[in-house]
């Protein structure tokens, strides 16, 4: 068997972090209700999903992202066009 190692979300070291609420992809699941809006900070797959999915059940999402492309380990011209149904 080979070494499994999990991920770990990645928590940004900003000033008044503590002042603000936050989940991660660990605890989102655990909502006992539909936020109104949220912030996604990253565009990799698993932000990238949960981004859809609360937007689809109605959140209004916005996802910050570092790069120029979301997915940005994947192929441009693949990303680009999830980008486009996102913008959708």
């Amino acid at each position: 068997m080979g070494d499994y190692h999990s991920s770990s979300p990645a928590i940004p070291k900003l000033d008044d972090w503590t002042k603000t609420p936050y989940i991660t992809n660990k605890d989102i699941f655990s909502l006992d209700h539909l936020p109104k809006s949220m912030i996604v900070l990253g565009a990799g797959p698993i932000a990238s999903e949960m981004a859809q999915a609360f937007a689809r059940l109605g959140t209004k999402v916005s996802v910050i992202q570092r790069s120029d492309q979301i997915l940005s380990k994947e192929d441009k011209d693949m990303a680009d066009q999830v980008m486009n149904v996102y913008e959708r």
